[in-house]
C-alpha cells in the first residue's frame, strides 16, 4: 500500500491566480498602447491632404517656372497673387520665396514653395541662368 503525504509535493508551474493576474496586466498595458497609438493616428494628416498639398506645391512652382520663361531669368518672380488659380482651397496657405543661392547669386536662384495646411509641404527648385 503507498502513503500519501499530506500537503502534497508543489510541482512546478504557474496557479490559476498567477496566471489571471499577468492576464489582466497584459490587458491594460495593451489598453494604454492602443490609445497613445488611435490619438496619434487620428492626428496624422491623411493622404488625400498630403496629396493635395503637395499638389498645390507643383502647382506653385510651375506658375513661377512659366514666369521665368515668359520675362527671363533676371525679372523672373512669383505671379501671385494675381491669376485666380493663385487662391489655395480653404484651409491651405501656400507662400513661396525667390531668393539668389548656391555658388554664383547672380547666375543661380533657389525657388521654395511652402504649403501649409494640417501638415506643411516644401518644394525647392534651383534655377540656372541658361
Amino acid at each position: 500500500m503507498k502513503t500519501v503525504r499530506f500537503p502534497l509535493p508543489r510541482l512546478g508551474g504557474f496557479s490559476l491566480i498567477e496566471v489571471v493576474i499577468f492576464i489582466v496586466v497584459l490587458a491594460v498595458l495593451l489598453a494604454g498602447l492602443l490609445v497613445v497609438f488611435s490619438s496619434s493616428l487620428s492626428k496624422s494628416p491623411q493622404a488625400g491632404q498630403l496629396d493635395m498639398g503637395a499638389e498645390l506645391a507643383q502647382q506653385r512652382m510651375e506658375l513661377i517656372l512659366g514666369q521665368r520663361r515668359a520675362v527671363g531669368f533676371a525679372a523672373f518672380t512669383d505671379p501671385c497673387p494675381g491669376p485666380a488659380v493663385c487662391t489655395p482651397p480653404a484651409g491651405y496657405t501656400v507662400t513661396s520665396t525667390i531668393v539668389g543661392g548656391w555658388t554664383d547669386p547672380a547666375n543661380f536662384k533657389i525657388v521654395t514653395v511652402n504649403v501649409t495646411g494640417n501638415t506643411t509641404l516644401t518644394a525647392t527648385s534651383l534655377v540656372a541662368n541658361y
